[in-house]
């Protein structure tokens, strides 16, 4: 008897009656018994593709080990598992769909991609308050869905949910309890979102190209993953006072927004946010910013006019947020400045003649691709460091380094393709180390670890250490 199937590191498990996707970052979600056997069919395809793309098998030989039978000239999968999964009844889908909390031992806190999409019984979906996401197309489909309870205050959900069902009355902004979740593409002018609502899901404005003004209600929180994506006519938005998130790209290619001033309970401005916002030319962020990603400012006003001047850094409050990499040969960072922001794609066009770089005692963030410059062999990095983001120093020809105990974590890649790293310090006994912030080598040179033998930096060698050729020294020794 099948207990469970596994793809790549998801799972299909079946328990009371449920089939369950387990994901492998631990997040569960219900899913229809279609469902179940469809991701079943769409694994074994994708690894037949890959058994002819790669392996060279002949696309007959192929499709029958992952158990197809050609029919009428179409691949059909014939196996059963995931009717052999089952180990009792299966839960019968009805008109109401009340989403469990818990199934077995696992928590049940997503909606994985189209978890009942075409499932057309279903008139009404029950959630519950530890639903924090519902993936793509989840419910896409089940044309007789007309009512969803229970919706978290907060919860993210991603493009077309709820395409083909009943959920679209005649208004031209759609809501879901508190949060608003999709806008049709024919709004137009200034839009005032309700009273109540403390959350924009994911492109839920994507495409309003006529919209003009957006005025937030308080208590208005989050915004999500490309919410006002491509609504060229854009030209301001006004804010709650409480927001606290802002999702990656939320307005990529918002060509007219020219003025923005971030609350101050925003502490990540997301990779590509204002990406192609040809016209903006005034922002404001709060001084407690931690992070700014990669591509955030790309093609924006305030940024091509730094690129046509003659000056070689751009700040904004206390973040560089920009650096010319073809101008001097040592980047001189002015003191007070807290972060060095994600470094777009102008950097990866130019020559990247920075050799040197000098860090004020001032410096906490380091962000994606901050220092990925060629030319440079070594650095020092100061005591107020608290974090080194994704492929900070990629590429770089450092031969050691150390890592200050201030620092609370490296980020994966962070020293990808370093291929002359042959020694790194980890001060910290409490630095977390994301794989694989030094496991990507090429060459798999032998890389010097120093650190407590106590710490995650030790955990990390023991578990990589043999495949990538680290050695260990204990730093107290």
């Amino acid at each position: 008897m099948i207990t469970e199937i596994r793809f790549w590191k998801d799972k299909i498990l079946f328990r009371d009656g449920w089939y369950l996707y387990l994901h492998e970052s631990g997040d569960c979600s219900v899913i229809s018994a279609a469902v179940a056997k469809k991701k079943l069919v769409d694994y074994n395809e994708y690894q037949a593709s890959q058994d002819i793309s790669r392996g060279g098998m002949d696309r007959d030989s192929a499709y029958r080990c992952r158990g197809f039978q050609k029919i009428n000239g179409d691949y059909v999968y014939m196996r059963k598992e995931a009717e052999e999964l089952a180990t009792g009844p299966i839960h019968e889908l009805s008109e109401t769909l009340v989403i469990p909390e818990k199934v077995g031992e696992f928590n049940i806190n997503y909606l994985c991609k189209e978890a009942f999409a075409g499932e057309d019984i279903l008139k009404t979906v029950v959630l519950h308050s530890k639903i924090k996401k519902i993936e793509y197309k989840a419910f896409h489909g089940c044309i007789n869905l007309s009512d969803v309870k229970n919706v978290p205050e907060w919860i993210d959900i991603a493009q077309e949910v709820f395409t083909s069902t009943k959920l679209f009355d005649n208004d031209s902004i759609h809501y879901l309890g508190h949060v608003l979740f999709k806008a049709d593409p024919t709004c137009v002018g200034k839009i005032v979102i309700k009273e109540g609502t403390h959350a924009i899901s994911n492109y839920a404005f994507e495409d309003c190209a006529e919209i003009t003004e957006v005025i937030c209600p308080e208590g208005l929180r989050k915004i999500g993953i490309g919410a006002f994506f491509k609504c060229s006519n854009l030209e301001r938005i006004r804010f709650s006072k409480e927001m606290d998130y802002i999702g990656e790209a939320a307005f990529n290619g918002c060509t007219k927004l020219n003025y923005v001033e971030i609350p101050q309970g925003i502490e990540v401005l997301n990779r590509n946010l204002f990406y192609d916002c040809e016209n903006l030319s005034y922002l404001d962020f709060p001084v407690n910013i931690r992070k700014i990603g990669y591509d955030a400012f790309h093609n924006t006003s305030y940024m091509n006019r730094f690129m046509e001047s003659d000056k070689t850094e751009l700040y904004i409050n206390n973040w560089l947020i920009h650096y010319k990499t073809d101008e001097n040969l040592i980047l001189n960072i002015k003191h007070g400045t807290i972060g060095i922001a994600g470094q777009d794609s102008i950097n990866w066009s130019k020559p990247r003649k920075r050799s040197a770089v000098i860090l004020p005692n001032t410096l906490k963030y380091l962000c994606q691709n901050a220092l990925n410059m060629y030319a440079l062999d070594e650095i020092i990095l100061p005591e107020s460091l608290l974090t080194i983001g994704h492929m900070a120093f990629a590429e770089t020809k450092i031969k050691q380094i150390t890592i200050p105990e201030s620092v609370k974590k490296i980020e994966g890649h962070a020293f990808n393709r370093c291929e002359q790293l042959d020694k790194i310090v980890i001060k910290g006994k409490n630095t977390e180390v994301i794989w694989p912030a030094i496991t990507d080598r090429r060459d798999k040179g032998e890389i010097l670890i120093v650190a407590h033998r106590e710490s995650p930096a030790y955990q990390y060698y023991l578990k990589y250490g043999e495949k990538y050729n680290f050695k260990f020294q204990n730093i107290e020794e």
